[in-house]
């Protein structure tokens, strides 16, 4: 059998790096939940059943740390199918979701999904999202990342599983928790689905790829031609 032309072995290459995965939906926020914390109930949460996400139930939680007006936390608001979490002006806190009992899930669907991932649909100003796992033997392991607020049109944001902390077992996952905490009062975030993706390597790594491909064929050549 012949061996693949160089174009042909890049072209083989970009296709196994940019081809699409299937996705693990975490959660695409069907299932209606409503919290509300204030300096009167510094603390709301609410616990759903099992629904449209992992686990046998799901608990959203808001808490209010300071200031005159309320945090909250809404899910499929007018049958939106989406998070929306909203902090009043000069008021502090953070919004938590919780699934638990998910029963030793395997994240990586077979070693073909890399990382957990949000659909930010609307995110004025930035804000801190953390995701902790734990796995069936109890081992837990966070990452986090900030949004960079002004997104006003579907944006992904995703944690690879490389970044979390701990030595966490993504194919035994018990309990997944998300935390949204901002940077600034009056901020308002809403997310589409969160689940776990195939997050395809930036557009350098291909590029990387294709001149050292490219090179070493051009170092091929030259000693073939001594």
């Amino acid at each position: 059998m012949r061996p693949l032309s160089l174009p042909a072995l890049l072209a083989a290459l970009l296709l196994l790096v940019t081809a699409p995965a299937s996705a693990l939906i975490i959660d695409s926020f069907d299932d209606g939940a409503f919290v509300s914390a204030d300096s009167g109930t510094p603390t709301d949460s609410t616990t759903t059943g099992a629904g449209s996400f992992l686990g046998t139930n799901r608990e959203v939680e808001a808490t209010w740390g300071s200031g005159p007006n309320g945090v909250d936390a809404d899910i499929d608001p007018g049958g939106g199918s989406l998070l929306s979490i909203s902090f009043g002006p000069d008021t502090s806190g953070d919004v938590s979701v919780l699934w638990q009992n998910i029963g030793g899930v395997d994240l990586t669907l077979g070693a073909t999904l890399n990382a957990i991932a949000l659909e930010i649909l609307f995110d004025d100003l930035p804000a801190s999202i953390s995701i902790i796992v734990t796995d069936g033997n109890s081992n837990a392991g966070s990452s986090t990342t900030v949004t960079p607020g002004g997104i006003f049109v579907p944006t992904q944001t995703a944690l690879l599983f490389s970044s979390f902390s701990g030595s966490v077992d993504f194919t035994d996952i018990e309990s997944i928790q998300l935390i949204v905490d901002p940077f600034f009062p009056a901020t308002d975030l809403q997310i589409g689905i969160i689940e776990s993706a195939f997050v395809v390597p930036e557009p350098t790594t291909a590029v990387l790829l294709g001149l050292g491909l490219t090179g070493l064929a051009m170092q091929r050549g030259r000693s073939r031609a001594a």
